[in-house]
């Protein structure tokens, strides 16, 4: 299986609508400004930005280049 193509696909067909942000907003309530943050599988980067939005310096990783096209 092609993870990369996969994934490509999967965040293409997510609709922006079916992201959990309660779970992701209880996620950066834990994390400080200023704290460095590596988020592995970040997908197209929703946590991501909110992290970075809270001031946190953040480095997101994933397979997919979807977000970054």
């Amino acid at each position: 299986m092609d993870l990369q193509h996969y994934y490509d696909h999967h965040w293409r067909e997510l609709p922006e609508g079916e992201v959990d942000f309660d779970r992701l907003r209880m996620i950066i309530s834990r994390v400080q400004p200023g704290t460095r943050v590596l988020e592995a599988g970040c997908g197209p980067g929703f946590l991501a930005k909110l992290l970075k939005d809270r001031g946190a310096d953040v480095v997101g990783t994933d397979v997919s280049r979807f977000g970054t096209e």
